[in-house]
Order: structure tokens, then sequence, then C-alpha cells
């Protein structure tokens, strides 16, 4: 995993395509308050050269908020239904599943 992520080249296509999946949506509002907790987790999860190619800032909150998210979502998900736990695919408004 290690040399393929040295490979990976992040340009300005892929800076858009980030800045797309991260924005509001208006087929689903339902789902756009998470979206700003959403960008912090998939920064967090990224390696370090990623996150600062896509121009995502990282700190110490920013580690904190991420290590919280992991214990809650380790503690909350186990007692969820399963519907609401289900792949985003499976949620997500169609039109935007189709684009």
């Amino acid at each position: 995993m290690t040399e393929t992520v040295a490979t990976i080249e992040v340009g300005d296509d892929a800076r858009a395509i980030a800045s797309e999946l991260f924005a509001s949506l208006p087929e689903a509002p339902w789902l756009s308050p998470a979206m700003p907790l959403v960008r912090e987790l998939t920064a967090g999860l990224l390696p370090r050269r990623l996150r600062e190619a896509y121009g995502l800032p990282w700190g110490r909150s920013r580690a904190a908020t991420l290590h919280l998210a992991e214990r809650a979502s380790r503690a909350v998900l186990p007692r969820l239904p399963q519907a609401w736990v289900a792949p985003p695919g499976l949620v997500m408004p169609r039109s935007w599943r189709e684009r």
C-alpha cells in the first residue's frame, strides 16, 4: 500500500472532485449537516502526503475529533438498526448515485 500511495498524484481534477464530494447535497438535505464531519474523518484517514496535497489542514484538535469519532462509532454503531448503518449507496438519492 505504501508503494501505491507514493505513486498517487493529486491534481486540479482530483481536488475539484473532492470538493464536489464534500459539498452540501440539495437532493439530500438530511445528509448535508454531516458533511463537515465526513470531511474531517476522510482527511484523517488519508496518508499525510495526500491530505496535504488535497489542502486538507490537520492538527491536534482534528486528530482528537477523529479519535472521538472512532470511539463513538465503535460504541454506537453496533446498537443502531441495520437500516441506519447501511452502505451509503442505499441511502443516497438515486440522482447522486447515477453521477
